[in-house]
């Protein structure tokens, strides 16, 4: 599931549909773009407000952009919507091969990275390595996953979240749970006890809450940090015995009927929907989520916790602003951008907006924390405190990871694979290229 619908207003979204093209942003620019104002295209630039938060944003920012540099910079809305990880993934990797990316996009690192192979995207370094103070406002591992082995910084991220599990108070109450698991043997005795009392422990659905959980296990087991950050695109899962336990583990809690029933089949709405109707103890997910807690029809009591096993997942840079820029005027105009998408205003008002956090180094002051969501903020806050921070594993695999998990993972809980043999599937997928 694309990160936009996690982050989206209506859980039941798949993909956020934007209005025509046509209107703003539109026109003969040799008529309407005053002489020597630069104009770059833009495919994460929505033309229309919409219901999404996301997209919101990016149509005031894009607005406010233009309106700080009216004439010098310009930014054309261009609009792309895909319908999926892999629609997304294949249209870029056509553009990339045919010379025709747009100045400023925004996808998952995954996809960005993918499209860097080409040698056509713009690259970040020399002009981070030129403005050191823009490149210190960011966090130390903002970049982590748009950056490549030879130190190439294909995109700027967007973003910088903490993941926690979310877990239903009086779910738990019910149960005779005093406090959410500290452990994964406690998770265990949680999920036995939340099964007995007539809830769904854990709702997860076969792709993005699934895979959460099994970063989660992974991170917090040792050299789980490592295996995350680097050493899951060498492959070779299955000689490695912390990523055989984890997911062992986490077919463990399958069998044992600690998940809902529908939790292979890979749409994102099989986990949220349980969760939000009050029928599923725990789910995992980012603070883009809580918009849909507050509105759900039941009300909910909610605490977000950090994993069991002292660990949590921190995305930085899951989904990076990329560019096809070409010639030295329009890479000008596109990191002006970037530097105001990544400003203090802008970052703050993203997080107001979106409910997702900032890459970069800001703190805000009291006032400003105020307007934040308590739930997700205060999560982040205790990221420092935990004793492992890892990425998810899905934003530092390329999409052939994804589409071996979900094939792969139903088939593996239901014994019809060894855990060798769904290990080795994954490997030979993070290193197909």
């Amino acid at each position: 599931m694309r990160l936009t619908t996690r982050a989206g207003a209506a859980p039941a979204a798949v993909a956020v549909a934007l209005l025509a093209t046509a209107g703003c942003g539109g026109g003969n620019d040799a008529l309407t773009t005053p002489q020597g104002q630069v104009v770059i295209t833009c495919e994460a630039c929505p033309i229309k407000a919409t219901d999404d938060p996301f997209q919101q944003f990016r149509k005031e920012l894009t607005d406010a952009f233009n309106a700080k540099y009216k004439g010098r910079y310009r930014i054309k809305a261009t609009p792309y919507t895909p319908a999926n990880d892999a629609d997304a993934a294949q249209h870029y990797a056509r553009a990339a091969a045919t010379g025709t990316l747009p100045d400023l996009f925004a996808e998952q690192a995954t996809i960005v990275r993918d499209a860097a192979r080409s040698g056509k995207l713009m690259d970040f370094a020399p002009a981070l390595d030129k403005d050191r103070a823009w490149k210190s406002s960011f966090a130390g591992d903002a970049f982590l996953s748009l950056t490549d082995a030879d130190g190439h910084v294909w995109g700027v991220p967007e973003g910088r979240d903490a993941i926690g599990i979310y877990y239903n108070k009086a779910l738990f109450e019910k149960a005779g749970i005093a406090a959410f698991p500290a452990t994964w043997d406690e998770m265990l005795q949680a999920c036995a006890k939340l099964k007995a009392a007539g809830a769904i422990p854990f709702a997860m659905d076969g792709d993005w809450v699934t895979q959460l959980m099994w970063s989660n296990l992974i991170g917090t087991k040792p050299g789980g940090v490592a295996f995350l950050r680097s050493g899951i695109s060498k492959g070779d899962f299955a000689s490695n015995p912390s990523v055989v336990q984890a997911t062992e583990f986490l077919k463990g809690m399958h069998t044992s009927g600690c998940v809902n029933k529908d939790a292979f089949s890979g749409d994102y709405e099989h986990a949220a929907a349980p969760f939000l109707d009050g029928q599923a103890a725990m789910i995992a997910n980012g603070p883009w989520m809580v918009p849909d807690i507050k509105a759900a029809k039941r009300k909910l009591d909610v605490g977000y916790a950090s994993s069991p096993g002292n660990g949590l997942l921190v995305i930085p840079g899951s989904e990076g602003w990329a560019s096809g820029a070409k010639g030295d005027d329009k890479r000008a105009a596109v990191t002006a951008f970037m530097k105001f998408m990544t400003s203090d205003q802008e970052m703050f008002h993203k997080a107001e907006v979106t409910g997702s956090f900032w890459p970069t180094k800001l703190k805000p002051d009291a006032a400003q924390v105020k307007k934040l969501e308590p739930l997700a903020y205060d999560l982040l806050e205790k990221a420092g405190a935990v004793a492992y921070v890892y990425p998810h594993a899905k934003f530092a695999t390329p999409e052939a990871f994804t589409r071996a998990w979900t094939n792969g993972w139903p088939a593996y809980v239901q014994g019809k694979m060894s855990t060798k043999d769904f290990l080795s599937s994954l490997s030979d997928a993070v290193q197909r290229r």
